[in-house]
């Protein structure tokens, strides 16, 4: 039976002259990428080993960061394959455009992928070989609704679906026909929230220069460890949240949706890592009340993944090979293939994500 695997690592990065030995299990927690006569730390071993891992909002193609976190996913997704591959990624609607050529270049030109692979027990200089054949770049709240529409819920009624992003928040509509471009919404992320959280706890303990990913896992967790003690932020959080929805969600919503929207669709779905924050549905549920129902996706934060492997599917469809579904976002990176066998993929699964990409264009 085919099944779909999902490979997870944190979209950190940071620059390394030292030696790391067997410090990690396996490739995906011990990533060491060499990029341009330069080592990167990546993912985990980047939270673990590194000093200063950063993320980086919303990079290009042509920025070193974008480019070793696209490689180290191509080589997690390619690992137990030598076939060519049909590569499915994306890009925030607002920087889709300019990116999308830049992007189809960069991951038709890869070739080899140099990483060392010390780290989790190989040798220092190790290489991965990789053609890909097929490249096809997206608006990530398309992945989004492909996986709405093609995947298990199989929605094929018209629904407003909201990607809560850590960099980007984005929403619309979509239908039968695809995503339609005057109901697109786009607005600042979940990091927003985590900016508001970090402010707040600076006026109470003193943090000092803390790093964006360790505000990030305390905001996430709901507690942080700082001056050597346990401080629970969820207080913190949901204020946060709050404060975010009400000053950069509502009022796009209420600008952008019409009352012709909402009689056309009773469902609205959240997707992306913000829909596990039961505070933030709370703040849906509450401004939709009475004509919406606000459904939480299974696996939110796996959906705009699982939408570009169900495109690279379709891409590969008749000339076969791999095929990989990557998500570079701002918080993680998340690598989608296909496991033993072959899925069936529907006539117009590509078409409908294309129209959708082109109605987003014009």
């Amino acid at each position: 039976m085919a099944t779909n695997q999902f490979l997870l690592f944190p979209s950190l990065v940071e620059s390394h002259a030292g030696e790391l030995r067997q410090v990690a299990p396996n490739l995906l927690n011990g990533m060491k990428i060499l990029h341009e006569g330069q080592a990167y730390l990546v993912g985990q071993l980047a939270v673990v080993e590194g000093q200063s891992a950063q993320k980086a909002v919303n990079e290009s193609p042509a920025d070193a960061g974008y480019q070793v976190l696209a490689k180290a996913g191509v080589l997690v997704g390619a690992q137990q394959t030598d076939e060519p591959i049909s590569l499915v990624t994306g890009f925030p609607w607002g920087t889709f455009l300019q990116n999308r050529e830049a992007a189809t270049q960069f991951y038709t030109r890869l070739v080899d992928i140099e990483y060392d692979a010390r780290p989790h027990g190989g040798g220092a200089a190790a290489r991965k070989q990789v053609d890909i054949a097929r490249v096809e770049i997206l608006p990530e709240i398309v992945g989004c609704a492909v996986a709405l529409r093609y995947g298990p819920l199989n929605v094929n009624s018209d629904a407003f679906v909201v990607s809560l992003g850590y960099g980007t928040t984005e929403a619309c509509r979509m239908t039968r026909s695809g995503v339609v471009q005057r109901t697109m919404v786009s607005a600042p992320g979940i990091r927003v929230a985590v900016e508001i959280m970090g402010r707040d706890l600076s006026r109470r303990y003193p943090t000092g220069l803390r790093r964006s990913h360790q505000l990030d896992t305390g905001f996430r967790n709901g507690e942080m460890t700082i001056s050597r003690q346990k401080v629970s932020t969820a207080d913190l959080r949901k204020t946060a949240l709050e404060r975010w929805f009400t000053d950069a969600l509502r009022p796009v919503f209420r600008n952008v949706w019409t009352d012709d929207d909402f009689a056309r669709t009773n469902k609205l779905y959240l997707v992306g890592g913000g829909a596990h924050y039961a505070d933030l549905v709370e703040q849906f549920k509450r401004e939709f009340e009475g004509i919406l129902d606000i459904v939480v996706v299974p696996d939110p934060e796996l959906q705009a993944a699982a939408g570009y492997l169900h495109a690279a599917q379709a891409l590969a469809r008749k000339a076969g090979g791999a095929v990989i579904g990557l998500d570079i976002g701002n918080a993680q990176t998340i690598v989608a293939t296909r496991k033993e066998g072959d899925a069936a993929v529907a006539d117009d699964q590509l078409e409908w994500a294309r129209s959708s990409a082109a109605a987003l264009a014009s």
